[in-house]
């Protein structure tokens, strides 16, 4: 769940660039983040390599989902120049990335997380990525705070402070249209 961090109170959050709202001032804290479906080399000699995201709907997908929340998260990739989001089916919700992990590690299904939070698996050989080619890299995680709002001397601390412990780098730009 995406709150509104102005009308709850907040004077600062960290959230995905897609999730900072056009008129917040963003910093980028994170380098660029990238998607990874993946599944045991054991579970893929059985079911197969799904070619196509559209594949997935014949496979066992372990799903997971926010606590607290009835919606199940939905698959996100990019194909044909633009970005969407696809429902997938499976044997598995849970509310644990780390369970639905286990799962695919025991051959029961396809995961998709972070590439970053699967790469011990995937470099143990314990899973394989698949469908790589619609899972591009995009800006990750950003400082964000109001842009037209007084700004406490704490709050201007705090910005300052992550400022210096996240420099800029080519990784990691400020982008423009916030």
């Amino acid at each position: 769940m995406v709150i509104d961090l102005v009308a709850d109170g907040f004077d600062v959050g960290i959230r995905l660039w897609e999730f900072v709202e056009q008129d917040m001032i963003a910093y980028p804290i994170g380098p660029k983040v990238r998607m990874c479906a993946a599944a045991s080399p054991q579970y893929l000699e059985k079911y197969g390599w799904p070619e196509t995201p559209a594949a997935l709907r014949e496979h066992q997908c372990l799903n997971w989902r926010l606590s607290g929340d009835r919606a199940v998260y939905r698959w996100e990739f990019f194909q044909h120049g633009h970005w969407f989001s696809m429902a997938v089916d499976g044997p598995l919700i849970t509310t644990s990335r780390e369970l639905a992990v286990t799962a695919a590690c025991e051959d029961q299904g396809i995961v998709f997380w972070t590439e970053d939070k699967l790469r011990p698996w995937l470099e143990r050989g314990e899973l394989v990525s698949v469908l790589d080619e619609f899972c591009p890299f995009f800006p990750g995680w950003h400082l964000c705070y109001p842009r037209h709002r007084h700004t406490s001397s704490a709050l201007q601390a705090f910005i300052q402070f992550m400022r210096q412990a996240y420099p800029l780098t080519p990784e990691r730009p400020i982008l423009s249209n916030r």
